[in-house]
């Protein structure tokens, strides 16, 4: 009888034991620790509230966590309108997201990657059971057999919003749980971020129209294509990004298949163009992303003259014909179809009589829009067109710059493309300058290095980005250039997305890295995409609310910075406030630089990859509080300037 009683005894606390760890738990999320999505434990304590600190006219995000032993389905969440004492955020301003598990590797990052909850769908999918084999000694180590589903929240901040600190409550149910209420406290400061098209921190995303196609099996030019190229243009021009690329050339690094401008052969010889597809690209761009600062011509790559000799450096595919490699193709229009044509090559006599022509009425084209200011030819990498095909292209439109993006001006790159006739007028390099750890009487002004009539816009290529990269490099990789030697960030990929399976049906490649073997540039080709392919187009992710959020801190940086450098407005602040601000910089300088030290073999180095100790500094030193701090200066000199 004993035996039995204990029997049933012990059939009671393992039903209760299994009710308990099935239960669906809730716990407030940090936007930068991806590895605190995992804490399921957490949801047994008392839950905070969602704390987001902003200014007028940006974006910012909170979240909140679902966890559980069992999968999560049918996630929903609603969220009130956020009042304070003298102003009211509708509910209607905040979008809420379901980002589903990201835990590939990557390259040139952390063993494995960082897993995290990327894409920021609006409809919930079932969180499934996570079953990757668990590394206890990580950071951002992750639980066996349980499921997770985090709550992003963005707030968009009008510019008329009102100063203060608001509040809300979010309710978040599950199937069989619920209903969940998590206070959400917005504090926005008396300062309002410059509209995106006066942003001081150059920002460059590149589209890729042949990505779009590809991912949703459209016809390139469609209607339907254009309506998905819209939807990354809106998200690229959201954060400042003014560049747009128009490839004259087929099977360019881009990975287009064909050049935008179409060669159309007269019947008595010689050539017209059809520029159709140019001007519905440049429309929608223009329409949903804001007037482009840089129109990049695309007319050189790297199987071109200057480019590696040999097929060690470059191979060409097997459907090129003998000799083809080394002469530009287009893409050529006859009885509605469009083939691949070879023209001679640019030191030939005869090439430039055939482009002079074409270019010159395509300027004529952009300036009737206004954009032959921010026509550039392009582009560079680690080799460079030599002076003859520079020469040619001078010649013909004398007085447009060159694009150059590679490692950096090593042997005296940007030299050798001004010998042919053109400068460089906007480079995106991997290599970057920053600031000295500790107190340096010395500081640099990146953003002081942007703008056509200023000289060079140098930015920074984080060539080692990828899509599982810790969450904070996204948010701090503006103003680690900004504190810097650069202007900002360039060759971002928008919607380069993997969409391309090897011979065992992996996703391996990018249209960017493979489909043109003669056009790879190697560790230079894009192999980021910013935005995930959701079920009608682009849609925006964690790490690109986190990198939108950085800008946005680099603006008021630099807002305070320009007040400093320039007395008449310093005079106004007085010494206590100009003080307590380049205090502030300063320390936020210091701050990022430690978060850039990696560990590797026992040795501290200065990397372009944040590190796990680099990870944890970054997370130590509290960066809510400097956010609230570095906006509530912002306010404190706009309120002396007698500005907002």
């Amino acid at each position: 009888m004993k035996r039995i009683v204990f029997l049933v005894l012990l059939l009671c606390v393992v039903l209760v034991a299994v009710d308990v760890s099935a239960e669906v738990r809730i716990w407030t999320g940090d936007v930068v620790a991806p590895f605190r999505d995992f804490d399921y434990a957490a949801g047994a304590k008392p839950i905070h509230p969602v704390r987001i600190i902003a200014a007028r006219g940006g974006r910012f995000s909170g979240k909140v966590c679902l966890g559980s032993t069992e999968p999560i389905k049918s996630t929903r969440a609603q969220i009130t309108d956020l009042v304070s004492q003298g102003g009211r955020i509708p509910a209607s301003a905040v979008r809420i997201a379901y980002p589903p598990y990201y835990g590939r590797g990557a390259w040139l990052q952390t063993p494995k990657g960082v897993p995290h909850f990327d894409d920021l769908f609006t409809t919930a999918r079932e969180a499934k059971l996570i079953t990757r084999k668990p590394d206890r000694k990580r950071i951002d180590y992750v639980p066996m057999n349980h499921a997770f589903q985090p709550i992003w929240l963005t707030v968009t901040v009008s510019r008329s919003a009102k100063a203060g600190d608001y509040a809300g409550t979010l309710t978040v149910t599950a199937e069989g749980a619920g209903p969940f209420t998590v206070p959400v406290k917005l504090k926005v400061h008396d300062w309002t971020l410059p509209a995106t098209d006066d942003y001081a921190t150059f920002v460059e995303f590149i589209q890729s129209p042949d990505s779009i196609a590809e991912r949703y099996k459209v016809p390139m030019w469609s209607e339907k294509h254009l309506e998905l190229v819209a939807k990354s243009f809106d998200l690229i021009g959201s954060i400042g990004s003014r560049s747009v690329y128009v490839p004259l050339l087929c099977e360019t690094n881009m990975g287009n298949a064909h050049s935008m401008v179409r060669w159309v052969e007269k019947p008595g010889g010689g050539w017209t163009w059809d520029f159709s597809v140019m001007e519905k690209y440049l429309d929608v761009a223009t329409r949903h992303m804001g007037k482009p600062k840089i129109v990049g011509l695309i007319v050189w790559d790297i199987f071109l003259e200057g480019g590696p000799k040999g097929k060690k450096e470059v191979d060409a595919p097997k459907t090129m014909a003998a000799g083809d490699i080394k002469r530009p193709r287009v893409s050529v229009l006859k009885d509605g179809k469009l083939d691949k044509h070879p023209l001679p090559s640019y030191t030939d006599p005869a090439s430039a009589a055939l482009w002079k022509p074409m270019l010159i009425e395509l300027k004529r084209r952009l300036a009737k829009r206004g954009y032959d200011g921010a026509l550039m030819f392009g582009i560079g990498t680690d080799y460079v067109p030599t002076v003859s095909v520079v020469s040619h292209f001078a010649k013909i439109l004398p007085g447009v710059p060159w694009i150059h993006h590679s490692h950096s001006f090593y042997g005296g790159r940007n030299r050798k493309i001004a010998a042919g006739g053109s400068p460089v007028a906007y480079a995106a390099h991997v290599w970057c300058r920053r600031r000295p750890l500790g107190p340096s009487p010395k500081r640099y002004y990146g953003w002081q290095r942007k703008g056509m009539g200023e000289g060079l816009i140098a930015t920074h290529y984080h060539r080692g980005l990828r899509e599982n990269s810790e969450i904070p490099t996204y948010r701090l990789l503006a103003e680690m250039n900004v504190a810097g030697d650069k202007a900002g960030f360039g060759r971002m990929g928008a919607d380069f997305w993997v969409i391309f399976k090897d011979k065992r049906g992996r996703p391996r490649g990018r249209v960017s890295d493979g489909r043109y073997p003669q056009s790879m540039w190697r560790n230079l080709d894009i192999r980021v995409a910013m935005f995930a392919a959701g079920p009608e187009g682009a849609v925006t992710t964690a790490r690109f609310e986190m990198m939108r959020e950085g800008v946005q801190e680099c603006e008021a940086r630099i807002f305070i910075e320009k007040t400093l450098l320039d007395e008449t407005r310093r005079a106004k602040l007085g010494k206590t406030l100009v003080d307590k601000c380049q205090a502030l910089l300063d320390e936020r300088t210091r701050a990022i630089a430690r978060a850039f030290v990696s560990e590797r073999k026992g040795k501290k180095v200065v990397g372009n990859n944040v590190g796990i100790p680099g990870y944890e500094t970054y997370l130590q030193w509290n960066w809510q509080q400097r956010s609230d701090d570095l906006y509530a200066a912002a306010a404190e000199v706009a309120r002396k300037l007698g500005t907002k």
